[in-house]
């Protein structure tokens, strides 16, 4: 099982429940889908979370996605 990362949500298109995470880690962003967030809650800009990344054939995938508390990170 992979490691949990820290990100910022950087672009969540409510339309079509996905986006994409930024971390302070990795020079790529995460794609997140609306089903691999808990409690399948939208997500905004700027918001922290915490993830476990996983490599697909379409590239890095943030999975167990978890909206993080202000000042928890």
């Amino acid at each position: 099982m992979a490691d949990t990362l820290l990100g910022t949500v950087r672009t969540w298109h409510v339309d079509r429940a996905f986006g994409w995470i930024a971390t302070d880690q990795a020079v790529s962003c995460y794609f997140v889908h609306l089903d691999d967030v808990l409690g399948r809650v939208e997500l905004r800009p700027d918001q922290h979370v915490r993830f476990m990344p996983v490599r697909t054939a379409r590239g890095p995938r943030a999975v167990a996605v978890e909206i993080l508390e202000e000042g928890s990170r």
